[in-house]
């Protein structure tokens, strides 16, 4: 293949120095004659001395012009890759690590701690996220994390510091409602970390407000109540089916849907809505919990409406396991301290 390659190559260079020849020539021939009959023998010197080296300067000029074709890869020959070197850049792959945080909600009755949410984070490393696609962020963002063991390690250790009883709300996912052994797989775990069922409480996710609720999701609900685990709903109000699933699933405690808490004490509809939410729940006969707190005018107004539980970054922000622990002890020593101010009083 090669071979033949040169020699195409070689035929093509001898038909184009031909015909340039050959033009060559004939102008030569016209100089000459032309040379002769105007000028007699000083225009053959000319003709003769002159023209002749030009040409040859002008047709080597051309013939190094021409552009060679590359020599063809030898099919047989080994592929070799370049060694890398230290100086040669590698971009490692961008770390991603997840963790569980945690944030505590209160009551608006009496101020205690009322539960604690698990609130998974997943972070990439910043240096590597600015030159990554939305894609690839999103891709990342998925990466395992065993919750539901960093949920009951946390409530066990709450249950060491803590001299009163701590829940701690956990986000149920669509794969858990459809497994039907979930219920026996969550005993287990919970005999394995030494902790009663009624410690934890189930959130169903949000999507179960707007659709009617699957014969699985009831059935697995049911078997968690049995066991002893309280339920809770997210969203709640956010869709036509609120009411068919807290019937259905025995459920104890409604998340409001986080829009209707955002600026609700700076809008008169949005709390007319709040109200009536309310009122539906307490028909219900379940207590409420708003999220997404984040001033006191909106946790003075929720709690002037009824609302049971109260929780946000007004409050108190997601935080590790261990700041979270500490900050129940010192909530707790705050409460006893104004339980006997106020005892002092009267």
């Amino acid at each position: 293949m090669q071979h033949d390659l040169k020699r195409s190559s070689h035929t093509l260079f001898r038909r184009a120095t031909s015909r340039r020849f050959s033009a060559a020539s004939l102008a030569f021939a016209l100089a000459f004659v032309l040379s002769l009959l105007w000028f007699g023998w000083r225009g053959f010197v000319f003709v003769g001395v002159v023209v002749p080296p030009l040409i040859y300067l002008s047709l080597h000029r051309w013939c190094t012009a021409i552009p060679m074709r590359p020599k063809a890869p030898d099919a047989n020959a080994p592929v070799t890759t370049p060694p890398i070197t230290s100086s040669d850049p590698i971009t490692p792959p961008p770390p991603q690590y997840a963790r569980t945080l945690f944030q505590p909600q209160i009551s608006t009755h009496s101020g205690a701690i009322s539960g604690i949410s698990v609130v998974p984070r997943f972070h990439i490393d910043t240096q590597f996220s600015s030159g990554m696609s939305d894609l690839e962020k999103g891709s990342a963002s998925h990466c395992k994390v065993d919750i539901l063991t960093d949920t009951l390690r946390a409530l066990r250790i709450f249950y060491k510091s803590s001299p009163t009883p701590v829940v701690i709300n956990y986000k149920l996912s669509t794969a858990e409602l459809e497994d039907p052994r979930f219920a026996a797989k969550l005993e287990w775990e919970l005999e394995r970390f030494d902790l009663h069922p009624s410690s934890l409480r189930l959130v169903l996710p949000s999507q179960h407000c707007k659709h009617p609720p699957q014969q699985t999701t009831v059935s697995v609900s049911n078997d968690l109540k049995a066991m002893g685990c309280s339920l809770a709903i997210n969203g709640f109000a956010s869709g036509p089916h609120c009411v068919e699933i807290v019937e259905k699933c025995g459920v104890e405690l409604a998340i409001i849907e986080p829009t209707l808490t955002m600026g609700v004490d700076r809008n008169t509809n949005r709390r007319r809505i709040f109200s009536t939410v309310i009122a539906m729940a307490q028909d219900l006969d379940i207590e409420t919990l708003a999220c997404n707190v984040r001033t006191a005018g909106e946790h003075t107004l929720l709690s002037q409406l009824g609302c049971d539980h109260v929780q946000g970054d007004g409050i108190v922000s997601p935080m590790p396991l261990d700041e979270t622990a500490a900050w129940v002890r010192i909530h707790l020593e705050k409460l006893a301290h104004l339980h006997s101010v106020g005892s002092g009083i009267y």
